[in-house]
């Protein structure tokens, strides 16, 4: 994201919190994300369409340490960065903090379901 980007959904979350409170309005993480969100829809909006995923993990149908597995990813993807740099892992490792995923081409729908929850745990 350019600092533009980051500036206008910056601008867009505090006008997110004044809508709740027009003193001293308290950003939260929901407002941040939104704000962000509007900007880059209004950006991307001519380029494609919005999907709105709607499953949840109890739609994933598979066997239950293929799902523990699925959920031990996330949380590396989610924690990576409080591991890595707030506790500074990432310096006593040279390379390879990347993470990667290898599923079986007969669960595509598996690979599709675990790719959005990255994005919506």
């Amino acid at each position: 994201m350019t600092p533009g980007v980051l500036m206008r959904g910056a601008e867009s979350a505090h006008a997110i919190a004044r809508t709740r409170s027009s003193d001293k309005p308290a950003i939260d993480h929901g407002d941040i994300h939104a704000g962000l969100r509007s900007v880059l829809d209004a950006k991307l909006g001519t380029l494609g369409t919005r999907i709105t995923w709607c499953q949840t993990w109890d739609d994933l149908v598979l066997p239950d340490d293929s799902v523990q597995e699925i959920r031990e990813f996330i949380g590396r993807v989610q924690y990576r960065r409080r591991v890595y740099e707030e506790w500074g892992f990432g310096r006593k490792v040279a390379k390879g903090l990347g993470l990667s995923a290898l599923f079986a081409a007969h669960q595509a729908r598996a690979r599709r379901w675990s790719r959005a929850s990255l994005r919506t745990p």
